[in-house]
């Protein structure tokens, strides 16, 4: 398959001409809920980079964890995945995120996409890009408020509730468990 240039702009876009330009149809950089995850494929690369990291078993001992993967680290992960029908350089993925690749081939995109485990349309469909970034979201509010509160928010938006009322619902559950432990601290000793 050939893929066209697209004669509107640059960028990657879902016009009928292809897919690869390098500015969006818009023009509109949008915030996505304060994480900009970019529109183009070198904006989008950086935000993988940026957000995703090694995990513990990726790291070397002593190694510190919350660094950045490197752009050889990502090469070797797509170069020794059997899965993945291509290789690529470090210096490819380099030029990449420096917006200095001219036609990023698709057979990259998609190895890149799977490496940091992300939707294999996160570079071509800015839908993807939000769901990616409301995920890795959602992980972050895992480490950050615990389970439980994370669980709460779930099930709030699942009956039509949003996170403002997470801290009303929250101080109720804390009142009836403090009502419970209370009457059973007072049966135990009666």
């Amino acid at each position: 398959m050939v893929k066209q240039i697209c004669p509107h702009l640059r960028g990657f876009c879902g016009c009928e001409w292809g897919l690869y330009v390098e500015q969006p149809h818009d023009k509109q950089d949008r915030d996505l809920s304060g994480v900009e995850v970019g529109r183009t494929v070198a904006e989008r690369l950086k935000w993988l980079f940026e957000h995703i990291r090694p995990t513990g078993d990726e790291l070397a001992p002593g190694e510190p964890p919350g660094r950045p993967y490197s752009n050889q680290e990502i090469a070797n992960k797509i170069n020794n995945d059997p899965g993945i029908p291509t290789t690529i350089s470090q210096q490819q993925i380099s030029k990449m995120r420096r917006g200095e690749a001219e036609d990023p081939r698709m057979w990259h995109c998609a190895a890149l996409c799977r490496v940091f485990g992300v939707d294999p349309a996160f570079f071509a469909d800015d839908q993807a890009a939000e769901k990616v970034r409301r995920d890795l979201s959602h992980i972050l509010q895992l480490k950050e408020l615990g389970v439980r509160e994370v669980a709460l928010r779930t099930v709030l938006a699942n009956h039509g509730l949003d996170d403002s009322e997470v801290p009303i619902v929250a101080a109720l559950i804390k009142a009836l468990a403090s009502r419970r432990s209370d009457g059973a601290a007072k049966g135990v000793s009666e």
